[in-house]
């Protein structure tokens, strides 16, 4: 049985949620500006928990959130972490494949 959680598997979706995670700062940036209903702050840092580099893209492309100290200290923090965990990856695949 092939597992669906492979490495690639799991870099496509944080692709993907990265992408979303662009998008959403993008349309609550857009609905500021026009000062209708906006995406829930919960809702941007649970994205920015597993694709923070989406939201700190949109954060500086759109300076979105930047006066937001939840947002400025966490999703740099976050994107931190994430390349560590990436860098763990990258290392499992090479123990495995060449090691």
């Amino acid at each position: 049985m092939k597992l669906i959680f492979n490495y690639g598997n799991i870099v496509i979706l944080w692709g993907i949620i990265n992408l979303i995670g662009f998008l959403l700062m993008k349309i609550d940036k857009l609905k500021a500006k026009k000062g209708k209903w906006r995406i829930s702050e919960r809702t941007l840092i649970i994205f920015s928990i597993f694709g923070a580099y989406g939201i700190l893209a949109a954060m500086v492309l759109f300076h979105h959130k930047l006066s937001k100290k939840k947002f400025y200290i966490l999703v740099p923090i976050l994107s931190l972490f994430q390349i560590f965990l990436i860098l763990w990856c990258l290392r499992e695949i090479i123990i495995k494949y060449l090691g």
